[in-house]
């Protein structure tokens, strides 16, 4: 399904994209008449439905006034009490008009909706068999945080260059403080093209993917110090952090020579965990699959939570 404008602005606000969104700012109104509590549960329910993204997110539907449109009133929309944006609704409430995004239909009733979300589960079950097939042997033996024997894996595609990806792995790191027992986090590399020095490191960082105590390690030094980072000094500075822990020293090779088969497989990775990443619906970073399911953007720890928990009821 291709989001509403808004709701895909929502869906990356908290993550690095190729392009950076223009900011939404709701229409100013007169202050309208209020849906009654049904008619706002079932427009809601059917929002939900024709956006899955936002289906355990809180949404408040606000006063109707007069659109100075015949036959839709205006009012606004509010998600997860953060960004409020402005809809238009069709007079008989059937039709729902998000910012530069197509009409929704939020005219069925329960009976069409239960329909819709039977459809809705198999298309859901079908692509989650696409994501496992995908994922799996990206996977494979590669550096994991936390039990091996973990119910729930977390795979992040990240950019070591994106602050967001810097606060997401913080947050990961809660997770595993939270769920120990739960859960094995597993990191691919998503390095966006804006960003001047993500790819080499993240080549580098392959380079030292077979020395999971280093490749972590450099991780968490290029996420905490992304600032002193540049182009000219990331790999002085994975060479510090690689020294320290007592790594090979073959991996700058792999990292410098490009004409190595070392960083040819190396970079072959990358572009494979990049067009995996893409061929999934990942758009920007960081995002993360949590047993298959999409978290996108750093979102707050009782978001992980809860994932990791539904998907340990369901391992």
């Amino acid at each position: 399904m291709r989001l509403p404008l808004f709701a895909a602005v929502l869906l990356t606000a908290a993550g690095c994209a190729p392009t950076d969104a223009p900011a939404q700012t709701p229409a100013e109104g007169d202050v309208g008449e209020e849906l009654t509590q049904e008619e706002e549960a079932r427009v809601l329910d059917n929002l939900r439905v024709e956006i899955p993204e936002l289906a355990t997110l809180p949404l408040d539907l606000g006063p109707l006034a007069a659109s100075g449109a015949d036959g839709v009133r205006l009012g606004t929309l509010t998600v997860d009490g953060r960004q409020t944006v402005p809809v238009l609704l069709s007079d008989d409430g059937a039709r729902l008009f998000l910012l530069a995004g197509p009409p929704l239909d939020v005219g069925r009733d329960e009976a069409a909706l239960a329909s819709v979300r039977a459809d809705l589960a198999a298309a859901e079950a079908q692509a989650d068999s696409l994501r496992r097939s995908l994922l799996a042997p990206l996977v494979a033996g590669r550096p994991a945080l936390g039990a091996a024997s973990a119910p729930v894996t977390v795979i992040e595609f990240t950019d070591l260059q994106c602050p967001y990806c810097a606060r997401g792995a913080a947050t990961v790191e809660e997770v595993l403080d939270e769920r120990p027992d739960d859960v094995r986090v597993v990191s691919l590399p998503f390095p966006l093209g804006f960003h001047d020095w993500a790819r080499p490191a993240a080549i580098a960082s392959e380079c030292l993917a077979d020395q999971p105590d280093v490749y972590w390690a450099v991780r968490d030094d290029l996420f905490e110090n992304q600032d002193a980072v540049t182009t000219a000094n990331v790999l002085d500075r994975i060479a510090a952090v690689a020294a320290a822990g007592g790594a090979d020293p073959s991996w700058r090779a792999c990292a410098t020579d490009a004409s190595s088969p070392a960083h040819q497989a190396a970079a072959a990775t990358v572009d494979q965990s990049v067009a995996a990443a893409e061929q999934l619906g990942v758009t920007g970073t960081p995002a993360y699959f949590v047993n298959g399911t999409l978290i996108s953007g750093a979102r707050p720890l009782a978001d992980f939570l809860q994932a990791v928990d539904a998907a340990r009821d369901d391992a």
